[in-house]
């Protein structure tokens, strides 16, 4: 018997047949949410077994990569010196770059697979946001992006520092990769009908209906070569466990807008509860 036909039989057993059809609706609403609940454990009995998979990854792997990138790094700059044959030099940059790729690698299939609740307090997102700007600066300078805010005086929040900002990072990065060299970052902050609204808009390329109906999977991605397919994903992990949401409104040659709309904070709870 599949699975899923068994979640009724659980319920059956509870509520006799003649009070299941005096529930009516109520007995649907029953066994829907029990079949939500079981989906729900299989998919957090999947990310366990994959937070497992990726902490022997990200240990296996970082310790030589650490070397490679360090000796990479010094070899690098002596030779850049102009101690070194140029050619030799161009190869030890390609050396030190493809192990800065799989560091970045291993560290998001980590944050993925195991992201960090992160203590719960009460937030100003300006800040945040200013923060992740700053650490984005460098992808921000490669592509001479003009980033422009658009922030208002909002409420607070409440979350986690270390997890936001990390989406955040996360959002500024897709769409430095998304626009043409000196296009335009918009990014705002907004109040409204109780939510805080931070947004991302890109004046990039845009995206298909059929691209946006994957953005959220694992390991999806439209740049090969350029990143994993993860920040997204952990991006939609992140802002579930506060109680909010993530919006995506795209249209081909016309850019992407991404919208986190977080709840005005309340009495403190952790996120997701």
């Amino acid at each position: 018997m599949k699975r899923d036909e068994a979640v009724p039989e659980i319920l059956a057993a509870l509520v006799p047949p003649g009070e299941r059809d005096r529930l009516g609706p109520a007995w649907t609403t029953a066994v829907a949410r029990v079949r939500l609940l079981e989906s729900q454990l299989e998919q957090s009995e999947k990310m366990a077994g994959l937070g497992r998979l990726a902490a022997g990854i990200v240990h296996e792997v970082n310790n030589p990569l650490v070397a490679v990138t360090m000796y990479a790094d010094s070899l690098f700059s002596k030779w850049g010196l102009g101690n070194g044959d140029p050619a030799d030099l161009e190869k030890i940059a390609a050396i030190r770059e493809a192990g800065l790729r799989i560091q970045k690698l291993t560290r998001e299939l980590a944050a993925y697979a195991s992201p960090s609740a992160g203590k719960t307090v009460p937030l100003d997102l300006a800040p945040l946001l200013e923060q992740a700007a700053l650490i984005c600066k460098p992808a921000l300078k490669e592509v001479d992006a003009v980033l422009v805010r658009d922030f208002d005086e909002v409420p607070q929040v409440s979350g986690s520092r270390s997890a936001l900002t990390q989406a955040f990072i996360d959002l500024l990065t897709n769409a430095a990769q998304a626009i043409r060299r000196g296009g335009t970052i918009r990014l705002g902050l907004h109040a409204a009908e109780g939510q805080v609204r931070v947004t991302v808009a890109d004046d990039g390329e845009g995206m298909t209906t059929e691209v946006q109906q994957h953005l959220f999977e694992p390991f999806f991605t439209t740049r090969p070569g350029r990143g994993v397919g993860l920040g997204l994903a952990t991006v939609k992990q992140i802002v579930e466990r506060h109680d909010a949401t993530v919006t995506i409104e795209s249209t081909a040659g016309q850019g992407t807008r991404v919208t986190v709309a977080l709840p005005i904070r309340g009495p403190a709870a952790p996120p997701g509860r």
